[in-house]
């Protein structure tokens, strides 16, 4: 004897908004794998029934229909941070409006890290709060030296589920180098030798983004490596940020070409 197994999809938030049923025959009694799919931008939560398990084994006695619910996946976009000049750090406001966020400027708190990053929205947090507004300097934290981000309390819009309303920058790590000299503090050494700007210590086999901003905050070079040294042509005279990203954080530091 077969008997018919239907599964009946159905998504959250639209619960009443059910795909068809997809039927399947099997024998009475057979053991049939279930998997339930989410649609992009959702995640599996659980069946109708309260099992949470995907895949899940069924044991099919009699004509069975099984719903699986989904939620929306939450997101928690990274506030979009650019060094200026000498020694500023900027909010990109027109990257956030195009995430759809319009931040006001006392809504943009810069803090500092003391020990080591406390976690979004932790009980207990001893990370400084230096600056309130778009911008940073090193001459609102009276130190040179030091890891940094922003943090913006945020209302999202109607297409956006938040998994925080506070969202964060990268932490930027600012070394007080004053010309050419190897950096301290940093996860690498910066240094200029015969005609080229030199990155040493970076993580060998790991992907490291290095991007150098002119004074005015504009990309004017960028690459990735997978190599502990790094070599490029040094630019012409002036003060740049050279950024290197890697999977321990984004670190900026001053760069003065002499």
């Amino acid at each position: 004897m077969r008997k018919l197994l239907a599964i009946l999809l159905s998504f959250l938030p639209l619960v009443l908004s059910a795909q068809s049923p997809v039927k399947q025959d099997v024998n009475c009694g057979q053991q049939v794998k279930v998997t339930a799919t989410p649609k992009h931008g959702y995640h599996f939560e659980k069946w109708a029934d309260g099992n949470t398990d995907n895949p899940r084994w069924i044991d099919v006695y009699s004509d069975s229909a099984f719903v699986a619910y989904f939620a929306q996946d939450c997101v928690q976009p990274v506030v979009p941070v650019q060094a200026m000049y000498d020694w500023i750090l900027v909010v990109d406001k027109s990257a956030l409006n195009k995430m759809g966020f319009a931040p006001a400027e006392n809504e943009v708190h810069w803090y500092r890290v003391v020990n080591k990053l406390d976690e979004i929205g932790a009980a207990k947090r001893d990370d400084e709060l230096v600056h309130v507004g778009y911008y940073l300097t090193t001459s609102h934290t009276g130190t040179a030296d030091g890891f940094y981000y922003a943090e913006i309390e945020v209302q999202a819009p109607d297409s956006i589920l938040l998994c925080s309303d506070t969202l964060r920058s990268r932490t930027w790590k600012f070394d007080g180098t004053q010309a050419l000299q190897q950096t301290t503090g940093a996860p690498f050494a910066c240094y200029y030798a015969q005609g080229q700007v030199h990155i040493t210590g970076l993580p060998l086999g790991e992907q490291a983004d290095i991007a150098l901003f002119d004074p005015l905050g504009r990309c004017i070079f960028r690459t990735r490596t997978k190599d502990s040294d790094f070599a490029f042509d040094a630019p012409p005279v002036g003060c740049y940020i050279i950024q290197v990203s890697t999977r321990s954080g984004t670190f900026g530091v001053r760069y003065i070409q002499q």
